[in-house]
């Protein structure tokens, strides 16, 4: 991959990332792709699900198996709120069927 590909490569994640984070409703742009680590990850999330704060996050990560760890628990959470979302989903297109 020539430097030419990587840096547009890099242009697009960040606007991709950019994209989420004013959705999100955040107020922040992100101008490299070095801060895209677990810490901008736990912000939307909150923003997005409207959790506080999960059991075993760490706050300031400093460490990659700290940020390793707060992806993890950040993806395990969200994968069981988009089951019960699906869950409810299922269950309200099965009632409107039988309806």
């Amino acid at each position: 991959m020539s430097n030419e590909e990587r840096r547009a490569a890099k242009t697009q994640v960040l606007s991709k990332v950019n994209q989420v984070l004013a959705t999100a409703g955040l107020n922040d742009t992100v101008w490299s792709v070095r801060d895209c680590d677990s810490t901008l990850f736990v912000l939307m999330y909150k923003k997005i699900v409207g959790v506080g704060k999960l059991q075993g996050v760490a706050t300031q990560p400093t460490s990659t198996e700290e940020h390793a760890r707060n992806f993890s628990i950040h993806l395990v959470s969200f994968r069981g709120r988009m089951s019960a979302v699906a869950a409810g989903v299922r269950c309200a297109s099965t009632k409107h069927a039988l309806a």
